[in-house]
């Protein structure tokens, strides 16, 4: 079993810790295994299932499923998340274009968990 710690992050006060781990973006989420940083969230999840897919694979084996649960991710990376958080802090046009937006997006997620146990169908 892997030795974990979570360190949680006052990202109002972003701590030397994260700064010296993520100099560039400066942002959570971190991974960092054997000294050495894994940072944004998708590259983790692909560091992770590359390093421990014998015990724990997070991505399908069959090329097609990988790149399918890739575009899901990055589906709710750049367009769901982005948008909830402007329908729930934003203002304005921006913020009713947002709480359009996001119903529509959480049809098309909920259309691929469909009669599946986790998001892509495959066992984690």
């Amino acid at each position: 079993m892997a030795d974990e710690e979570a360190i949680f992050e006052d990202l109002a006060n972003k701590s030397p810790l994260l700064l010296h781990y993520n100099p560039v973006h400066k942002k959570i989420p971190v991974l960092v295994h054997k000294g050495k940083p894994v940072n944004e969230s998708l590259i983790i999840l692909e560091y992770i299932d590359e390093t421990w897919n014998e015990v724990h694979p997070m991505l399908p084996k069959d090329p097609f499923k990988k790149v399918e649960a890739r575009f899901w991710a990055k589906f709710n990376e750049d367009k769901l998340l982005p948008s909830i958080k402007i329908a729930s802090l934003g203002h304005g046009k921006e913020k009713e274009y947002a709480r359009v937006l996001v119903p529509e997006y959480l049809k098309y997620v909920g259309e691929q968990l469909e009669g599946k146990k986790f998001f892509g169908g495959w066992p984690i």
